[in-house]
């Protein structure tokens, strides 16, 4: 099991989440209250999908490194969205942009 942190700029709110999903620990300093629970539940959010990709990430990582091939790696732990970066389009799916 791996597991990331991500946390604002300031440090005051930061969340620990596992490569499966689960949100491990959120820590709130006093002073990020005064935003209103709407923007805080945000924040929240924006930080675990941030920290949960880096978690699958380092999961994969540790997964090839034990010498697993990358296609049953992509089947155990297939690759996150990343919500600050946009995903390569691959040659492998049957999607394509409209």
């Amino acid at each position: 099991m791996s597991s990331a942190v991500a946390g604002n700029r300031s440090g005051s709110l930061r969340v620990r989440v596992d490569d499966a999903g689960t949100l491990l620990a959120v820590h709130i300093d006093r002073d990020e209250l005064r935003y209103g629970g709407a923007s805080l539940a945000a924040a929240i959010l924006s930080l675990y999908e941030s920290a949960h990709a880096d978690a699958v990430d380092r999961r994969r990582s540790e997964l090839l490194d034990y010498g697993m091939t990358p296609d049953v790696v992509d089947r155990i732990h297939p690759p996150v969205d990343r919500p600050d970066r946009p995903t390569p389009p691959s040659d492998r799916s049957w999607m394509r942009d409209l």
